[in-house]
């Protein structure tokens, strides 16, 4: 086997701003496994560090990314603490709409429309049920079923 020479053209194999422009002549095939070995060498050493530093970057993001999601969930527990106080005294109907929207959603629904949305009212009582006009025998008054003639008379 013989040993054949390699002439290299000069300025260019300049592949980086490390990398010296290698000067015109002839180099041996050991000579040319040196130099790719050195280049190697270098870019391992370049992108050794490069990683070095992206692990840096992801471990430092994750942390972030840790305390954000901390801070959210504590603001998620105070915002349902809102909207329960919010939603009470809203009717069901309106509860049971407001159930199929996020949480969020749900109050600005009702910061919008709250003051709009009043409560049904129930009926009031006012005591005893008033006697009702008897309509069968006028100018008597019947409280329930019973008249008051049939009172009156034990009937």
């Amino acid at each position: 086997m013989t040993d054949k020479g390699i002439t290299l053209v000069p300025g260019l194999d300049t592949d980086s701003e490390d990398d010296a422009p290698v000067s015109g002549g002839t180099f041996t095939a050991d000579q040319v496994s040196t130099i790719v070995q050195e280049r190697l060498n270098r870019y391992k050493r370049k992108a050794a560090g490069e990683s070095e530093r992206s692990k840096a970057d992801l471990a430092a993001l994750t942390e972030q990314l840790e305390k954000a999601t901390a801070r959210l969930a504590k603001y998620d527990e105070q915002s349902k603490v809102v909207l329960e106080g919010k939603r009470k005294g809203l009717p069901e109907s309106v509860t049971k709409l407001l159930d199929k929207l996020e949480p969020d959603e749900q109050l600005a629904w009702i910061e919008e429309n709250g003051a709009s949305i009043v409560a049904p009212e129930k009926p009031v009582s006012s005591g005893p049920e008033a006697p009702k006009p008897n309509t069968a025998q006028p100018g008597m008054t019947m409280t329930g079923n019973v008249s008051e003639t049939g009172l009156h008379y034990g009937i």
